[in-house]
């Protein structure tokens, strides 16, 4: 009992540690626990000269804590585009709004080729865990 009650313990911790992942569109919203890390996906190519960049719109209950670029091909070509990664951390509860604007960045009067908001919830997390223990009575 107490071997199947470890291993069910450390399945759900194995679990908790896994990061989701998130392509996302425009006005989407994404549920995040406090301490709880995601990692965004959206399609970049900065061969065009055309990057991401983004922001909150208040202080935010979120925290980037990984901002990378991976190119699809490996040699750079010419022309080939990407995915840009943004992981991002729950640090506390509420709610936010996280800006991606597509534009080139010599280009600041000009408006982006593509705006994306996403809604950010978040909660604390709930451990949810029920033991079930089988008495029996003799009468």
């Amino acid at each position: 009992m107490k071997r199947l009650l470890l291993l069910l313990l450390a399945a759900g911790l194995l679990l908790s540690c896994t990061t989701r992942r998130y392509d996302f569109s425009d006005g989407d919203t994404i549920d995040i626990h406090v301490g709880e890390a995601i990692t965004l996906e959206i399609p970049e190519n900065p061969t065009t000269g055309y990057s991401w960049e983004y922001s909150f719109a208040e202080d935010s209950t979120v925290l980037v804590i990984e901002d990378r670029y991976i190119p699809a091909e490996k040699n750079g070509m010419a022309g080939s585009g990407g995915v840009h990664f943004y992981k991002l951390k729950g640090i506390e509860e509420g709610d936010t709004v996280m800006t991606f604007r597509y534009r080139r960045p010599w280009e600041k009067d000009t408006e982006p080729a593509e705006t994306r908001k996403l809604h950010l919830h978040v909660t604390q997390k709930r451990l949810d865990i029920s033991i079930g223990i089988q008495v029996g009575h003799s009468f």
